[in-house]
């Protein structure tokens, strides 16, 4: 049985009812993710795991190329969702392979088609994909220019060692290992050489199966079909550091490629030979029966449009091969991939079970095929899908115990594995509950008190899947610190919508529920908060509102609470100006201190007008100051000067006080210019105030008994802007 492995993605199915298996078993088919795609060489695509929780983990790479994984709890389909990396590489190759670590934390490994890194992570708990660590790199030297393709992750409990299979730059199988949880990793090593001619770089695929304890089976080709014409199918195994034929014998040893080649495939007997009348072949999928021997399936193609499917099973001494279905053409209409088949999925707890996608009646549907006597014969198949819209391809059958989910599938538009080629769904047929989940949508993120808001969610199939009509669903809100409380309950309409209508009295956190129905699983949406709003007024002053060009100005704002007019802390008003002619700009941002001021210092070189404005934020109404203007003022100069400037003490002085315009030298008239003293270093006094008279000049008599300084100062106008004299001095004789 292959070990489980794991990954989480939030999604749901619900689904159209369908008996089909065993003694008319309900099952149901039906959407789990509503973009999703992946191709057939990177597994394990989908574990079932029992640990703490009974869950089944999905990888897949949206039409976009984003890398994402959902889980799927059986009993309740309960979903959960990730989005490991976005727009890696649209492109179906890109898609990741998952492994459970033994402590059961999720690992993630993908990469882009040939991409530059082999990319992983790992989730921060157990059995849970809420939450990833960061992305690292698998931290080996590539052994070509071809980048990385193709995750395999396969765990062996025996030798406590994580491998990694990937096709490397040189475009051959390849291996890297770790064994201390994924911290460090081996040197890689190409593990198969082909040996038939190419007419393009040699690239076997490969299959990969384990028992998880020992042992490692592959099952692969020489090459793409579409370049070898006689491409064949080859199997071993590894067990005990040896690569071994399927029988046992020694073929090379990992760890030691300096003295030990790759396997030659010129070294082995094919167990299909491609250069027979049914034509070349390309491996589909691997397993391990009850008894250790490798199982596989693969398609062979006498022609382009005639795709063969066959059922090759180890007996313990020889190959059996049984081809047991036509399988149509290439799902692939670009013409680019004729030897895209629907594909083929063997359950590996039990490979006498198998899920295959081929043509019928023009469309790719999906059947379940099972075989009494190990692949020599197969009872009728069981439809999985019929007379579908679209191609139904690629099964999946989930690697570990048999859970819930039978098998997955992708359902849509598939024309080639990149860019816009393809559009997919991921499908499940599960024997339990289908799944929803819920998204609430709420009206704004505050409200007014007594304000009447309606709350909406919608429930659909799996993740973002179709809407799922008539299933109840339930408001449930609680303020900070409380529990949740029911508010109310609804149905959903034929759009999967449900409304809610609240008043709100206080800030509440809200939930939607949906319960669990004979057909449906419960969903929870992710919570939300709607908060009181608050309504503010925000006010502007300034000081001084005249200034020279380049004087200081403070400019300050407070926010209040427009009902109680207290300062609204941590708010943040923009200041906002304009000049004469000119429009509004903004300024920039501050953040209001504990009563709701906030200041910046400025320094205009015109007339400018400023504004306050609160923005809507969280909890806060916007709102607008009124305006308040800055003038500029004339610059003045003001001068000082004194005779004579050595006397004996009680002598006349004649102190002269001159104020003019400082740009054009005018003279001002009837300025008012104060006269200030000191003797010595001492501080400045005040003495008296002057006028000046036409010619802006001003005069006055001292007799001073000590050596003193003067100074002029001149306050300024409406008109004027202030300024202050240089000095003179008065010595004593």
């Amino acid at each position: 049985m292959r070990r489980a492995f794991a990954l989480a993605l939030l999604l749901v199915a619900g689904l159209l009812l369908r008996s089909a298996g065993a003694a008319g078993a309900t099952v149901r088919n039906g959407e789990l993710v509503a973009d999703g795609a992946w191709c057939w060489f990177q597994d394990p695509r989908a574990v079932h795991y029992i640990g703490e929780h009974d869950r089944t983990y999905i990888g897949y790479v949206t039409s976009t190329g984003d890398i994402e994984v959902v889980s799927q709890d059986n009993g309740t389909a309960a979903l959960a969702q990730a989005t490991l990396h976005v727009a890696l590489n649209a492109d179906d190759h890109a898609a990741p392979g998952l492994e459970v670590l033994p402590n059961g934390h999720i690992a993630v490994f993908y990469s882009g088609h040939a991409g530059p890194q082999m990319l992983y992570r790992v989730s921060t708990r157990p059995e849970d994909i809420s939450a990833f660590g960061p992305e690292r790199t698998v931290s080996v030297v590539n052994n070509g220019g071809r980048g990385y393709t193709y995750a395999n992750p396969i765990y062996l409990s025996k030798e406590k060692r994580t491998y990694l299979f990937f096709r490397g730059g040189n475009f051959k199988p390849t291996v890297t290992w770790s064994d201390d949880g994924l911290k460090t990793w081996s040197p890689i090593e190409t593990i198969i050489e082909p040996d038939k001619p190419q007419s393009n770089v040699a690239r076997p695929y490969v299959q990969y199966s384990t028992n998880g304890v020992d042992t490692i089976s592959f099952a692969f080709t020489d090459g793409h079909p579409r370049d070898i014409s006689t491409d064949s199918v080859y199997a071993m195994t590894y067990k005990a550091g040896k690569l071994r034929t399927v029988d046992g014998t020694p073929l090379a040893t990992l760890g030691t490629p300096a003295t030990d080649s790759p396997v030659h495939t010129n070294g082995l007997t094919p167990l299909y030979d491609g250069s027979g009348p049914d034509g070349e072949a390309w491996v589909q999928d691997m397993a391990l029966d009850g008894a250790g021997n490798p199982v596989v399936t693969f398609a062979s193609f006498p022609t382009q449009a005639d795709h063969r499917y066959h059922y090759a099973r180890w007996t313990g001494d020889h190959w059996t091969d049984t081809e047991f279905a036509a399988a149509g053409g290439s799902i692939d209409t670009t013409g680019q991939e004729p030897n895209y088949s629907g594909g083929i999925s063997l359950d590996q707890s039990d490979p006498s079970s198998l899920y295959a996608s081929r043509e019928l009646n023009g469309q790719w549907e999906i059947e379940h095929w099972t075989t009494p006597d190990n692949g020599a014969t197969f009872a009728s198949p069981a439809a999985v899908t019929q007379n579908s819209p679209n191609k139904n391809v690629r099964p999946v059958v989930p690697w570990g115990p048999p859970g819930e989910i039978n098998v997955l599938w992708m359902a849509g538009q598939y024309d080639h594995y990149s860019a816009s080629g393809y559009h997919t769904q991921i499908r499940e047929l599960t024997s339990g509950l289908a799944p929803t989940t819920s998204r609430m949508s709420l009206p704004a993120r505050d409200a007014s008190v007594g304000a009447s808001n309606t709350i909406s969610a919608r429930v659909v199939q799996g993740y973002r899947g179709a809407p799922v009509a008539g299933i109840s669903a339930s408001l449930w809100g609680h303020p900070a610190g409380a529990p949740y409380q029911l508010i109310a309950s609804a149905t959903a309409d034929n759009a999967g919508l449900v409304h809610f209508t609240v008043r709100q009295s206080q800030a509440m956190r809200y939930q939607i529920r949906t319960s669990a129905t004979a057909d449906w699983g419960s969903s929870l949406s992710p919570s939300g908060v709607v908060n009181m709003l608050t309504h503010t007024a925000v006010r502007i002053s300034v000081t001084p509102n005249a200034v020279v060009p380049r004087g200081a100005v403070r400019v300050g704002m407070r926010v209040v609470n427009a009902a109680t007019g207290h300062g609204v802390p941590g708010a943040r008003p923009q200041l906002w100006q304009r000049t004469a002619g000119n429009g509004w700009r903004l300024r920039g941002t501050f953040t209001a201190d504990g009563h709701g001021l906030a200041s910046v210092l400025s320094r205009p070189t015109e007339a400018v007008t400023y504004e306050a404005r609160v923005p809507d934020s969280v909890g806060l109404a916007a709102s607008v100051s009124s305006t308040a203007q800055v003038r500029m003022l004339i610059p003045s100069a003001a001068r000082v000067s004194a005779a004579p400037a050595t006397i004996r003490p009680g002598n006349a002085v004649h102190v002269g006080i001159r104020v003019v315009n400082k740009k054009t030298g005018q003279a001002l008239r009837k300025a008012h210019a104060q006269l200030w003293q000191r003797i010595g270093s001492g501080s400045w006094h005040y003495r008296r105030t002057l006028v000046t008279g036409q010619d802006g000049l001003a005069v006055t008599i001292t007799r001073p008994t000590k050596a003193i300084t003067y100074q002029a100062r001149y306050a300024g106008n409406g008109r004027y802007g202030a300024s202050v004299s240089g000095t003179v001095h008065i010595r004593l004789r």
